[in-house]
């Protein structure tokens, strides 16, 4: 109850930095949980309270941070969810906002992940080939979003094919990044001109920037339990229900589990 986390924080914060145990988060954490909050946000009081305590050390008011052989509650395991041909036409019929629509249109034909989307250059795009070359992903760093090429594992680096939809969109997207080139003049960079989906500005668009547009636009049609990765799932569904072997949705995919491919698998059936 919202009376018992009050009581808790309470003697949380009443306590000295020495009383301080592991035993007493854990039980503040249950607490919480117990109260309504979710595990997100419990996750998130985990790691400024540790960062807190790390303070406290470094300044020589604590020996030990009791946070840390805690972890914090994991939250349940979200289904995956793919959208049908219907809603997909729906989603894209309501996007105004033309570079994001085409960035939707590629994270269906392609599964990639958003940091892999936005952090693609035109030169690992072969056109002529019909290729996707995926060997960099945008990480946060230090409050920063940057482009890394210390990629999850050897499967994260892959090369997919795409088809001649995906190739004739990406040929507009090229021509757009090339007006907006000009209409900077001489403030781009190399390393603004080589990304596929930059900002208006050439810069790598934001992670969460890219989550809160594709939450906007799946409130707009009433599909609000949707994000940016149901996209991923979605091109998964797609293969699966084309029979696809699993192997080479493996491939495509990147670092994906069987057991998560068998959840496609059973929404393809649904």
């Amino acid at each position: 109850s919202t009376q018992g986390y009050s009581s808790a924080a309470s003697d949380v914060y009443k306590r000295q930095l020495m009383d301080l145990s592991s035993t007493t988060f854990r039980n503040y954490w249950a607490i919480l949980i117990g109260a309504g909050f979710s595990a997100r946000t419990v996750r998130y009081v985990h790691t400024i309270t540790k960062k807190a305590l790390n303070q406290a050390i470094e300044d020589g008011a604590l020996r030990v941070n009791p946070l840390q052989n805690v972890t914090p509650p994991k939250g349940p395991r979200k289904a995956a969810e793919a959208l049908t041909k219907d809603q997909i036409d729906v989603l894209l019929d309501s996007i105004d906002n033309e570079p994001f629509r085409r960035i939707v249109e590629f994270a269906l034909a392609t599964g990639m992940r958003r940091g892999e989307i936005i952090g693609l250059s035109w030169s690992n795009v072969n056109l002529d080939a019909g290729t996707i070359t995926i060997d960099q992903s945008v990480i946060r760093k230090d409050g920063t979003d940057i482009i890394s090429t210390n990629l999850k594992t050897k499967s994260s680096r892959r090369t997919i094919t795409i088809d001649r939809k995906t190739i004739i969109m990406l040929k507009q997207q090229h021509a757009y990044c090339e007006r907006l080139r000009l209409k900077a003049g001489g403030s781009f960079d190399k390393y603004q001109l080589r990304l596929v989906f930059p900002d208006e500005k050439g810069h790598i668009i934001h992670q969460n920037t890219l989550s809160k547009m594709a939450r906007h636009a799946f409130d707009k049609i009433n599909l609000p339990h949707f994000t940016f990765h149901s996209l991923r799932h979605t091109h998964a569904t797609m293969l699966v229900k084309a029979g696809i072997h699993f192997k080479i949705i493996q491939h495509r995919l990147g670092p994906v589990s069987y057991t998560h491919l068998r959840a496609h698998e059973t929404l393809a059936n649904l």
